[in-house]
């Protein structure tokens, strides 16, 4: 009986996909570690559930497009849909890839199973991004933002009470004053969030990146009561931050824990850092957010709800082979004053 190429078969595929280890991403998975999928039309979310009152997203339509008008903050909509592909130049199979032998090693259809692998990898890796980034936005602003190539800019917003938003405006309200009180700032903030929050959260993780830890790490507030136990406890137990190749703990601070997030994408071949310099988020453990996933708008997938389905395609006359993969998410926090967003440079 004849096997079915890989790049052809869909079911293949898509297990190969799910088998492929991706770097976890942090936020995503610690802040919206529950998923649920919705097989109707419309997404639900009841008040037990959400007490701000967000009663529905439409779920995507295939062209993706955003029924709504610009800019407006609605309580129902259609994001827009995840669908992009890679491709494989058929004469990409013919080159002798670095790995091998200088004569190569691998014959044609193995070095296309290669690219193909690749592909399926790059794609994984770029959707995992859309999701930590979809994940960041609602731990800094409370929000989703939906926006693109042809696609009408919606935000949805979950409801973030303004006090958990400071900005720096002032050169001595910023940390490169080394004599700015960012323990005082971040106590006040802690007690905001405690007041606002659903259940009286405690928020005690700040999240920054390098270039802004160097500015708190020269405060002299700081320097007198940092802890450079860099995240181990006093049983020296390795920290639950350990799979996580782009999180490294600088320790306890007060009564704060401090974590540099050096993680980063590329967008239109520029590199971007998920956290900026000066953006720095306190978070409390009861965020409690959940990963949402709508239908996938495709016959192969048969119109089932998914994280994501990859789809091979065939372009004849140049005898080109495609991977597409789409997916339909939303992230939504349950508690979205579990957390406070502060620009500090």
């Amino acid at each position: 009986m004849a096997t079915i190429e890989l790049w052809k078969d869909y079911k293949k595929l898509n297990l190969l996909a799910r088998q492929m280890e991706v770097q976890p991403k942090f936020f995503a998975e610690t802040f919206f570690s529950q998923t649920m999928y919705h097989d109707t039309e419309q997404i639900h979310f009841g008040d037990d559930e959400y007490e701000e009152g967000i009663s529905a997203f439409a779920h995507p339509l295939a062209e993706g497009k955003v029924l709504l008008d610009q800019g407006t903050e609605v309580k129902a909509f259609a994001p827009a849909y995840i669908k992009e592909a890679a491709v494989h130049d058929p004469l990409k199979s013919l080159r002798v890839l670095p790995e091998e032998d200088y004569s190569g090693s691998y014959t044609p259809m193995q070095r296309e199973r290669i690219h193909l692998a690749r592909n399926v990898a790059r794609l994984k890796a770029r959707y995992q991004n859309r999701i930590e980034i979809m994940a960041l936005e609602a731990l800094k602003d409370g929000k989703a933002t939906i926006s693109g190539e042809g696609i009408t800019e919606t935000v949805l917003n979950f409801g973030r009470d303004a006090s958990l938003k400071e900005v720096a405006s002032a050169d001595a309200d910023k940390w490169s004053d080394p004599s700015f009180k960012i323990l005082g700032q971040l106590s006040r903030m802690k007690r905001l969030i405690k007041q606002h929050s659903r259940f009286g959260a405690i928020a005690t993780t700040v999240h920054l990146n390098q270039s802004t830890a160097d500015y708190l790490l020269q405060n002299k507030e700081i320097l007198d009561l940092y802890d450079k136990r860099r995240g181990v406890d006093l049983n020296m137990n390795l920290t639950p931050y350990q799979k996580y190749t782009d999180i490294e703990p600088i320790g306890r601070i007060g009564h704060f824990n401090f974590l540099i997030h050096s993680g980063y994408y590329r967008e239109n071949g520029t590199k971007k850092e998920i956290l900026k310099d000066g953006e720095v988020i306190l978070t409390a453990p009861s965020i409690g957010g959940k990963k949402h996933f709508g239908r996938i708008i495709s016959r192969k997938a048969k119109y089932k709800p998914l994280s994501y389905f990859l789809r091979p395609y065939y372009e004849d006359r140049t005898e080109t082979q495609f991977v597409e993969i789409h997916s339909a998410p939303i992230l939504i926090p349950h508690d979205v004053n579990a957390a406070a967003f502060m620009q500090v440079l």
